[in-house]
């Protein structure tokens, strides 16, 4: 029979492979600290949180009793990964730098760029873009001398996302030419897919931009573009049932469904107007209106100039309703019909979505959502977290260095 410490250093190299079962296999029957540190971050890999967070807490427990500061340090990091895996962003980001300067302090400088890598991608989902940039520089300089292609890979997936939130798809482009190289060169296999599914997600017709009876295929790239842009007319998102002017989001009609799809039937038409019949029959779904429908629908006009900005102006014509503005206004809605490419465009960016709210975006009902999101869990390419209503969906493997081997330098050094 193997010595633990042997079976501790298979299962280490099993991890850096990017092999979560193989290290399972190894350390699945020893109980030292660090076997079951270990085991907690395999399952971490394979989506078992809550069993790998009682592991890393017992492991935690057991080092403190070995009075090891350095494998303590380890598991708050680990542990620390897991929260923002969880997605419990805004306190961890600023418990990270501590923790990574405190495994620096300890001589393990691998671990402490995994996880400033970690914060990184953190405030890229916080959308604090500028903070983000600042420690991808700081990361590169600081990473240029290492030999682990694993690490200056997750850098390269770092800097894309956050090329991305910027609409800068030259230089995510070019950050996701060398993570592939990198992810090749270290055979990681997780990495790898990583890499892919962010350019599948860039490939991906997710939405459609309309203006002026002219329609347009819109990639995620393309709807962070249109939302982002200040030289046109304002926009009616359908996605998030809000108005954004000049890149800024400033009307949000979420809670009121009625009044937006009054404007989104507006906007579709604009310049031209609207016949009562047509708003009644949008609004109501009634094709043989009476007096008693017109005034609901004036109430309803009333109710929506008053929400909108002053950009955006509700006339009364002959014989209906006009949207006017001083230029064109825009409608950005779902693609006609909701496919598998589209659920895994709007999950590739590592964001965890219920699935009332991928209905809310997509513009179709929460069955067929939860319908697809099965077949896809099926299939292995999305992974539930949580029960149900605060069950949350995720892309399998989507997270590159976050819940990753954390306690590979100091084993394999």
């Amino acid at each position: 029979m193997s010595h633990p410490e042997e079976l501790v250093q298979r299962a280490t190299h099993a991890l850096a492979d990017g092999n979560p079962v193989g290290a399972l296999e190894a350390v699945g029957h020893v109980t030292t600290p660090t076997a079951l540190a270990l085991r907690g971050i395999a399952l971490a890999q394979l989506d078992e949180a809550t069993e790998a967070r009682t592991l890393l807490r017992k492991a935690l427990s057991g080092l403190k009793r070995e009075d090891d500061t350095l494998g303590q340090a380890r598991v708050h990091a680990a542990l620390a990964e897991l929260a923002v895996e969880d997605r419990d962003l805004s306190e961890t980001v600023n418990e990270l730098p501590a923790l990574a300067d405190a495994l620096r302090a300890l001589g393990d400088k691998a671990n402490a760029c995994w996880l400033e890598l970690t914060r990184v991608r953190t405030l890229a989902l916080l959308g604090r873009l500028d903070e983000a940039a600042t420690e991808v520089a700081a990361l590169a300089t600081r990473l240029s001398s290492t030999g682990r292609p694993e690490l200056r890979c997750t850098l390269a997936l770092a800097s894309a996302e956050v090329a991305l939130r910027r609409l800068d798809l030259a230089a995510a482009e070019e950050a996701l030419d060398a993570a592939e190289t990198l992810a090749d060169a270290a055979s990681h296999r997780p990495l790898q897919g990583a890499v892919r599914s962010r350019r599948d997600a860039l490939a991906t017709t997710l939405a459609v931009l309309s203006c002026e009876n002219d329609d347009r295929e819109l990639t995620a790239h393309d709807v962070r573009i249109e939302r982002a842009r200040r030289d046109v007319g304002p926009l009616v998102d359908a996605m998030t049932s809000s108005i954004v002017i000049d890149g800024e989001p400033c009307c949000d009609l979420s809670s009121r469904p009625a009044l937006f799809q009054l404007l989104v039937v507006l906007t579709e038409a604009a310049p031209e107007a609207c016949s009562w019949s047509e708003l009644i029959l949008a609004l109501f779904e009634e094709d043989e209106p009476d007096d008693s429908h017109q005034t609901r629908l004036r109430v309803a006009v009333g109710r929506l100039r008053d929400a909108l900005p002053e950009e955006l102006k509700v006339t009364a014509t002959g014989g209906g309703y006009r949207l006017d503005c001083a230029k064109p206004p825009r409608l950005l809605h779902p693609r006609g019909s909701l496919g598998d490419d589209v659920l895994l465009a709007l999950l590739a960016d590592g964001a965890r979505w219920s699935a009332s709210e991928l209905a809310g975006v997509t513009g179709v009902g929460a069955r067929q959502v939860q319908r697809l999101l099965g077949e896809l869990h099926d299939q292995g390419l999305v992974r539930p977290l949580g029960a149900g209503r605060s069950r949350r969906w995720a892309l399998a493997g989507a997270s590159p260095g976050i819940a990753t081997s954390l306690l590979l330098a100091g084993l394999l050094d």
